[in-house]
């Protein structure tokens, strides 16, 4: 995919949080520092086609530095793991991820493998409490 942003809102109390994507290879998110300033500015950030969770635990630390320099670290922040079906979110969320989102695949996807997702729902090894993952992002963890 090309170099793309979008702009997603998320539910998060009375006001809607903005979140930012980037659309392409995640290791060129760590090079490109208006891609990091632009995530940092928003309320959280969707990297896309992440490979490994340690893609994703440098990527919160770079926002973590951008957050703490800009002083907003102590404010709501999230990071959104985008993850294929079967793919265990919690490795993802010890490197930092406060959502989980399911990634169907554009061919192939059958109503079938959405029910199967929506009846199995998330893994019992995610109860670690949501503010300790997003003490990671804040910067504090």
């Amino acid at each position: 995919m090309g170099l793309s942003n979008a702009v997603v809102s998320g539910p998060a109390g009375p006001l809607a949080r903005v979140w930012t994507a980037r659309c392409d290879s995640p290791t060129d998110f760590s090079s490109i520092a208006s891609v990091k300033r632009r995530a940092a500015r928003y309320q959280g950030f969707i990297p896309v086609n992440l490979e490994h969770p340690e893609q994703l635990a440098q990527i919160v630390a770079d926002l973590g530095e951008l957050r703490q320099a800009a002083g907003s670290a102590a404010q709501p922040y999230d990071i959104v793991a985008v993850l294929p079906p079967g793919t265990d979110p919690a490795p993802y969320a010890e490197a930092g991820a406060t959502w989980w989102l399911v990634e169907f695949p554009a061919e192939g996807s059958t109503a079938d493998l959405v029910r199967t997702v929506i009846r199995d729902g998330p893994r019992g090894d995610l109860d670690d409490p949501v503010s300790h993952r997003k003490s990671h992002v804040q910067g504090h963890g």
